[in-house]
């Protein structure tokens, strides 16, 4: 390739994403003992599932010997397709079915591998039912999601998201402490936000200091959302959504983290550790509902509390505010355990085994 080419592609990269896609093809080699693999993320750069099951996953398996690409979620169907016929070999890695050309209907006579982490198949089943009938293997991010696949598929594997951040240095707790509710959209969970309402009235009423922290691009609904807590004397601070590593430092000076699953709500059925990664990375204890594939990790009291009624998550609250040391404690089981089960390289390890099964 000549200089003018290179720059070519480069400009194109930064316009259309489709110079990236090349640039990634010209300068990658693949193990002879591995693969190729070709990711299709349903958002990028957004600190979403997107960026932390597709893209570092892909990532980490690069270092593995595999051969993978990145496809931007905003390239079209003939630049799709342009990329697979020059991979004739290449797996298929779709994630997520929200995007309308994740389908792998589109893509026939390729193995295919389906990825999903939340529960669209409540929600939205069609497109979902869609992708995991015409999948060669799917991925499920839950044992309960994958106890749903299964009905329509008998060849899908467990992965938990893992995360690519391990490097935060946590920041001394503010005072007062603040306890954190890090969803990325609290609206989108009614029954987990009124439980967390409560618990923050709950502390309020019986004279705890704490402040309050939630992410959301609508502040001024968050506070009429959280108007009584205020009316109790509880400062509230909304801080905006923000690119991953940003979120999680941001998280360095929380106390504690809360990870509430009301599983009376559907689509939280499907949900297992979402934002607990971010707290664990950012050195923050964990306070999460003892259900889902919550029980599967935690152990209560040595990497974090597990509770269920709004007197057990009040309890849990005061009692790690009132005693840093086991604050700390916790956190630290809750990092250590981390490392080895929740980071990219874990989750890509867990996928080359499936590609190595499936593409014998």
């Amino acid at each position: 390739m000549s200089l003018l080419d290179l720059r070519r592609v480069v400009r194109e990269s930064f316009v259309t994403g489709y110079g990236y896609v090349r640039l990634q093809s010209l300068f990658q080699r693949r193990s002879p003992d591995q693969g190729s693999v070709i990711f299709f993320p349903g958002q990028m750069y957004t600190g979403s599932a997107g960026d932390l099951r597709a893209c570092a996953v892909a990532r980490e398996l690069r270092s593995m010997g595999w051969r993978t690409i990145i496809v931007p979620p905003w390239l079209d169907l003939k630049a799709r397709l342009g990329t697979i016929n020059r991979e004739p070999s290449a797996v298929l890695f779709f994630q997520q079915s929200r995007h309308r050309l994740n389908s792998p209907r589109l893509y026939p006579s390729r193995f295919c591998v389906y990825d999903a982490d939340d529960a669209d198949i409540l929600s939205e089943p069609v497109p979902v039912i869609e992708c995991l009938r015409s999948s060669s293997a799917v991925i499920a991010g839950s044992h309960f999601l994958a106890d749903e696949f299964r009905k329509h598929n008998s060849n899908v594997h467990v992965i938990w998201t893992g995360t690519y951040v391990t490097d935060v240095v946590p920041l001394r707790p503010s005072s007062p402490p603040i306890i954190a509710w890090a969803q990325s959209n609290p609206f989108d969970y009614p029954e987990e936000a009124q439980l967390v309402r409560s618990l923050w009235e709950t502390l309020a009423r019986e004279g705890v200091l704490f402040e309050v922290r939630v992410y959301s691009n609508d502040p001024s609904r968050c506070m009429k959302w959280l108007n009584r807590v205020h009316e109790l004397g509880v400062r509230i601070d909304v801080l905006p959504t923000m690119r991953y590593r940003a979120f999680i430092q941001s998280l360095s000076s929380v106390t504690i983290g809360l990870q509430p699953i009301c599983t009376s709500f559907p689509f939280s059925r499907g949900k297992s550790f979402g934002k607990v990664l971010a707290y664990m990375a950012a050195h923050v204890p964990v306070i999460a509902s003892d259900e889902v594939d919550h029980r599967l990790f935690f152990r209560n009291g040595v990497n974090g509390m597990l509770v269920n009624s709004l007197s057990d998550w009040t309890n849990a609250c005061k009692r790690l505010l009132n005693n840093p040391s086991e604050c700390a404690t916790l956190a630290r089981g809750a990092y250590d355990d981390m490392l080895t089960h929740f980071t990219s390289r874990r989750a890509a390890e867990l996928l080359h085994n499936v590609l190595k099964t499936a593409t014998r």
